[in-house]
C-alpha cells in the first residue's frame, strides 16, 4: 500500500475532488427543523476527476501539463505518489 504524505503540511489525508457529477443520497431521519436531515450512504454516477489535494490543508497535486487531461486516471496519481512520497 502507498501512502501519501503532504509535502505542505505532512498530513496523510488525500482527497479526489469531482465535477459534473450526479450524487444520490440516502435520507435516513427528517427532523421538523427545516435543516435537520440525516443522511445515509452516498452513491454518485458520471463526473470527473478536477483534482487531487490534501484533505487537512489543500495542497494540490500538480501534473504535467500533457498529463492534465488525464487527470482521472489514478495511474497518474500511482506514479506522483511514488516519486513524491517516501514510503
Amino acid at each position: 500500500m502507498l501512502k501519501f504524505t503532504c509535502p505542505e503540511c505532512g498530513k496523510n489525508r488525500l482527497e479526489e475532488v469531482m465535477v459534473d457529477v450526479v450524487q444520490y443520497s440516502e435520507i435516513t431521519a427528517i427532523d421538523e427543523e427545516p435543516s435537520a436531515v440525516d443522511y445515509g450512504g452516498h452513491n454518485t454516477d458520471g463526473g470527473n476527476v478536477n483534482c487531487y489535494q490534501c484533505l487537512d490543508c489543500g495542497y494540490e497535486i500538480e501534473f504535467e501539463d500533457e498529463e492534465r487531461e488525464e487527470v482521472n486516471s489514478s495511474v497518474l496519481l500511482v506514479e506522483w505518489i511514488k516519486k513524491n512520497c517516501p514510503q
